[in-house]
């Protein structure tokens, strides 16, 4: 879990990102790091109960722990180490199928995105 607001505030301001809709994945490259470390957030504007948000929240870290294991692997092949968040930004609960097919699509595509910047 990534806690620190100086690798929070650098993770954004390198501004490298997209979207999957309705996941929205930053990423920053983290100098020095054990592991590769996460957020995952909730709009309390589109979500007003909490009840909302930490049920979206608990679907996104699931389908993420399912699909880490090749993820990170791939990561630790290359030795790369990273800053990630991961942000629901639909205005409207989805299924947990949908959920864990856009994470895996944004997980393939976080991979392309750091061979095509040749992070490794």
């Amino acid at each position: 879990m990534l806690k620190s607001k100086i690798a929070i505030a650098e993770l954004f301001r390198q501004k490298k990102g997209f979207i999957v809709y309705p996941v929205r994945v930053n990423w920053a490259v983290r100098e020095g790091g054990q592991k590769t470390q996460l957020i995952f957030s909730v709009s309390k504007r589109n979500f007003k109960r909490a009840v909302d948000r930490n049920r979206i929240k608990r679907m996104l870290r699931e389908a993420y722990r399912v699909q880490q294991h090749e993820f990170l692997k791939e990561l630790k092949e290359k030795d790369v180490v990273l800053s990630l968040f991961v942000g629901y930004v639909g205005k409207d609960i989805v299924s947990y199928k949908e959920i864990e097919e856009k994470i895996k699509l944004s997980l393939n595509r976080l991979l392309k995105e750091l061979k095509k910047n040749e992070v490794y």
